[in-house]
């Protein structure tokens, strides 16, 4: 019987799946760096932009949050690499340079982490305080209006920035089910592995099994040849 032999390209299928998810990953880290810049370059001054900062700031931190995630499962992916170099046919010198590059990225991702954090100093929104002779002065009936709708304006600021979190908290169930689908993925590998490892054990099983039957065989043969002879001897003896 034929074993089936596992070839070069499904040993080294899990590194190429690790590095695919890697430049994956990477990409992600580069887009955030430069929404960041463009981050930075919103000042704030006026309530759009301050509207369009939150909106933009929720987003980076969606995806700084999912490239987390990434991050995460290349480490463990690295290291079911490392633990199993042989049979995936990778080498330490790859295993060391995969582990340099993954650590240059999650340098990246905790310098974006650093960007994102609130500042200390309190903030006021970008909204200058009116000073307190101001306050005493009349107001017009346009100013009163443009008040109002300036503080519409806010108010519609933070449900654009929960806007931004319900999109960052679908990112992450998809990211959820790719890690899911991934796990399947593994299991159904391992259980097939497991299968092929039980036929083989079947096989040497049966094989010894004849082989037993085959020297069982001949040992009887031989004491049937040994008494045959015996009889001859002793007829030949009568005789005589």
């Amino acid at each position: 019987e034929s074993v089936q032999l596992r070839t070069p390209a499904m040993q080294s299928d899990q590194a190429a799946r690790w590095r695919q998810n890697f430049q994956k990953a990477k990409t992600t880290a580069a887009q955030v760096q430069a929404e960041l810049q463009k981050l930075d370059l919103l000042t704030g001054q006026d309530t759009a932009q301050r509207s369009e900062r939150q909106k933009m700031s929720a987003t980076i931190r969606g995806k700084a949050s999912q490239l987390k995630i990434e991050l995460d499962q290349l480490q463990r992916g690295l290291d079911s690499l490392s633990s199993n170099s042989a049979e995936n046919e990778v080498t330490r010198k790859s295993i060391t340079q995969f582990r340099d590059e993954l650590a240059q990225v999650v340098a990246e991702h905790q310098e974006i982490q650093k960007r994102l954090r609130p500042s200390a100093v309190p903030e006021t929104n970008g909204i200058a305080r009116p000073e307190r002779g101001a306050e005493m002065q009349p107001v017009s009936q346009r100013q009163m209006l443009e008040r109002q709708q300036q503080m519409m304006r806010e108010m519609d600021a933070p449900l654009a920035a929960l806007e931004g979190s319900v999109n960052n908290l679908q990112q992450v169930s998809y990211t959820i089910r790719n890690e899911i689908s991934m796990q399947n993925r593994l299991l159904d590998n391992t259980n097939q592995t497991a299968d092929r490892a039980s036929s083989r054990l079947n096989r040497a099983r049966s094989l010894l099994t004849r082989l037993t039957m085959v020297n069982q065989n001949r040992c009887l043969g031989l004491s049937v040849v040994l008494l045959f002879a015996c009889l001859v001897a002793l007829f030949i003896y009568v005789l005589s």
